[in-house]
């Protein structure tokens, strides 16, 4: 990596600490890295067309989107499902997880076993699921680059509850445009405080969605890009 970033006009990794990280260990080549992250296309994932709900929206619903045989995946669900829901169902005996996604694994099949969990497999359109859900779940403990789900469930209008590492390299304020937890009980308490006050979910999901439109849309993320491309390095450091 050293030899290559060497080697090249600009280095760019896909988000602000992977940035970080690379430049700690070649401080020489500071300011030839950058970090610029994945982006959303914001129409796509827009809140504002009527989508019939893929579940019965009668109790809470937790929604959980990716690849299901990506191991941080597998590990975040598997979590959520028998650490962090049974918690949530003393509250909100109703309450349901739904995983949504392509190629569950067989450890992520057997969790459909679970009367409260239900494993989708591949879908056609995640958005009916993100949008009808109580809040979109990230409760992922390790975790790489830029989470497209979170910034997905985000654009959505949705109030997002995530773990640090499911949030690192997002700019996003905790408390009011995302929702964070550090462990099981506080994962559980905020699901169950948002399922609560829907008021309250549906204004960090607005605040969320402002966010995203703001700075996550491609066309600020491929603005950053022109920066680094074009030599242009105080607009590519900015983003």
């Amino acid at each position: 990596e050293r030899r290559i970033a060497e080697a090249s006009d600009a280095t760019v990794l896909v988000s602000a600490p992977e940035a970080a990280l690379l430049r700690s260990l070649m401080p020489d080549q500071g300011g030839r890295i950058f970090g610029i992250s994945n982006g959303v296309d914001c129409d796509y994932f827009d809140p504002a067309p009527v989508r019939t709900a893929p579940f019965d929206t009668g109790g809470a619903n937790f929604v959980f989107t990716g690849t299901m045989d990506y191991k941080p995946n597998e590990d975040a669900v598997v979590w959520f499902a028998r650490a962090i829901l049974p918690v949530i169902r003393r509250s909100l005996p109703g309450a349901v997880f739904h995983i949504v996604g392509a190629s569950p694994s067989a450890e992520v099949l057997r969790l459909g076993e679970i009367d409260w969990v239900r494993v989708t497999g591949r879908v056609a359109d995640v958005r009916p699921y993100i949008l009808h859900a109580t809040a979109c779940v990230a409760p992922l403990r390790m975790a790489r680059g830029i989470q497209n789900k979170v910034l997905e469930a985000m654009a959505m209008g949705k109030a997002v509850i995530v773990t640090p590492e499911a949030l690192a390299g997002i700019e996003a304020e905790a408390g009011a445009e995302v929702v964070l937890a550090r462990d099981a009980a506080g994962f559980a308490a905020a699901a169950v405080a948002l399922a609560r006050a829907p008021d309250v979910a549906a204004r960090i999901g607005q605040a969320a969605r402002r966010r995203v439109e703001a700075d996550y849309g491609w066309e600020a993320r491929f603005a950053a890009l022109d920066g680094a491309l074009l030599g242009d390095r105080s607009q590519a450091a900015r983003l």
